[in-house]
């Protein structure tokens, strides 16, 4: 008797701990969520002031831990913007988020703009610096030329080396004025003594008319112009002209005008924050006869949105169809300087946020009442400076939430939101200005709650629970307990087997 008691006995044991396993697996399976999305990064490399060659190894550490690694394919730079282009993926976990990544290029530690943070998904440009950079600035020290043998470091700013010249002590003076801050003439086309002609100026319906004689390939030509060349938002104060042929009579106009009042056929400035422009149309020489030229103009920090200091205002020169920065000095109390190397339109401008919605996608387009879905967004900052905005979500026109974003230049960040959709309908999810889709609640007794677990986000790669961090788990979790429907599946059959095995038991 007690032989074939323990028949029975065995099959409920073993079937108890088949159940148990069936039903704590995928418990098991979902307390491990998926890894975070890597960050990635591109930019430019410098080496000692140089454009680094390719075929350097660029490597990002977190916490003394290699994270990442890439050979460059390019001169200068490590990766690209563009979607296709190879980038420095660096992996990371959920307790990395904010902490801090060092690069380093060849094994050497590389210098970045600022500290650079982990976060998971973020795509961002950062530019590595290593070894002395070129230090050109240091020509500013060309003040020094009135000493005579000194002069000749005053050249233009760069080129100390050419100042053997200025061993005559005379010319020291004039050199010291070109030096470090650039003042209102071009620099000598081939470091020799040159002479100055200066322009006459004529003011009609405000165009300044520019006219002299004949100038050499060993003059520069000057022009003082009137505080009627105010713009808008800036004022040209000087314009001198090194020829880079002779010009037997020189003749140039030139015409401030607002940002709207540019010719229909000049494209608009995407990169920059324009608030001054202005052209300077030469009249009776070709803009090719032009080596060099400087542009002396006055601007207020107050006229600019994102600029946060004077270093990022620019001037551009609009050829080719695009708009080029042109080497620009601050000299302090609002004054410019630039160089330039022909004639054309000229706008004044800084740098500008570009904050955007560039994708946005729904976790699930079906669920059931009271449940929730992710609205997965990316934001992308296109522009060249640190930018905020404010994300809202409207479900059926109505404001929800909504989030305050600070996103550095050229950076990518995701944000989500859970919404609850209450009762029965269709609902129109929008971001911003983004249509993101429509969610349909529907009731249902077969699949409850299929609609917030397994879909995957799209645009980011990855699949995550709206509802919970229960993406694999294939059921909704009951509120309060943690666990799945297939948890509870396994746990009723786990019951009813045991009450089976006591029946027999007792039948026996």
């Amino acid at each position: 008797m007690s032989r074939t008691r323990s028949t029975p006995l065995t099959v409920v044991i073993v079937s108890v701990l088949v159940v148990a396993a069936v039903a704590g697996a995928p418990a098991a399976v979902a307390q491990d969520g998926p890894p975070p999305t890597p960050a990635a990064y591109f930019g430019d490399i410098t080496i000692d002031g140089e454009p680094a060659p390719e075929g350097v190894e660029v490597t990002a550490y977190i916490d003394g831990e290699q994270r990442g690694s890439l050979t460059t394919t390019q001169t200068g730079a490590y990766g690209g913007s563009s979607a296709f282009d190879q980038k420095l993926v660096v992996e990371g976990t959920s307790d990395d988020a904010g902490a801090t990544v060092e690069f380093r290029v060849n094994g050497e530690v590389a210098s970045t703009d600022e500290a650079i943070e982990w976060e998971p998904g973020e795509v961002r440009r950062v530019d590595l610096t290593v070894g002395e950079g070129a230090d050109g600035g240091d020509g500013g020290d060309g003040g020094d030329g009135t000493d005579g043998g000194d002069g000749g470091d005053g050249g233009d700013g760069t080129n100390g080396g050419d100042g053997g010249d200025g061993g005559d002590g005379s010319d020291g003076g004039d050199t010291a004025n070109t030096g470090g801050g650039g003042g209102a003439v071009a620099p000598p086309p081939s470091g020799d003594t040159v002479e100055t002609t200066s322009a006459s100026v004529e003011m009609t319906n405000g165009t300044a008319t520019l006219s002299a004689g004949s100038v050499g390939t060993d003059e520069v030509v000057e022009a003082e112009l009137p505080d009627a060349m105010a713009a808008s938002n800036a004022t040209l104060e000087a314009l001198s002209v090194a020829p880079s042929s002779e010009i037997l009579s020189f003749g140039a106009e030139v015409t401030p005008m607002a940002p709207s009042g540019m010719p229909d056929d000049v494209r608009d400035h995407e990169d920059a924050e324009v608030v001054s422009v202005f052209s300077i149309e030469p009249t009776t020489f070709d803009s090719g006869d032009v080596e060099s030229a400087e542009i002396r103009f006055e601007t207020e920090m107050s006229a600019f949105s994102d600029a946060e200091s004077p270093e990022e205002v620019a001037l551009y020169r609009y050829h080719n169809n695009q708009w080029h920065e042109l080497p620009t000095t601050y000299e302090g109390g609002g004054v410019y300087v630039a160089e330039a190397p022909g004639f054309s339109y000229f706008a004044v401008g800084g740098p500008q946020s570009d904050v955007t919605v560039a994708s946005a996608s729904l976790g699930a387009e079906e669920v059931t009442p009271e449940s929730e879905t992710e609205v997965a967004v990316r934001l992308r900052n296109e522009g060249d400076a640190e930018g905020t905005t404010n994300v809202g979500l409207r479900i059926n026109g109505e404001l929800v939430d909504d989030r305050t974003i600070t996103l550095p230049a050229d950076a990518t960040r995701r944000v989500t939101f859970t919404p609850q959709f209450p009762e029965s309908g269709e609902y129109e999810v929008v971001v911003g200005s983004t249509e993101v889709g429509t969610v349909s609640v529907v009731e249902s007794t077969d699949d409850a709650g299929s609609g917030d677990g397994s879909t995957e986000s799209a645009g980011d790669g990855a699949g995550s629970g709206a509802a919970g961090d229960d993406g694999g788990s294939g059921g909704t979790p009951f509120e309060g307990f943690g666990i799945g429907l297939t948890q509870v599946v396994g746990l009723v059959s786990l019951v009813l087997v045991v009450a089976g095995g006591f029946l027999l038991l007792r039948r026996e």
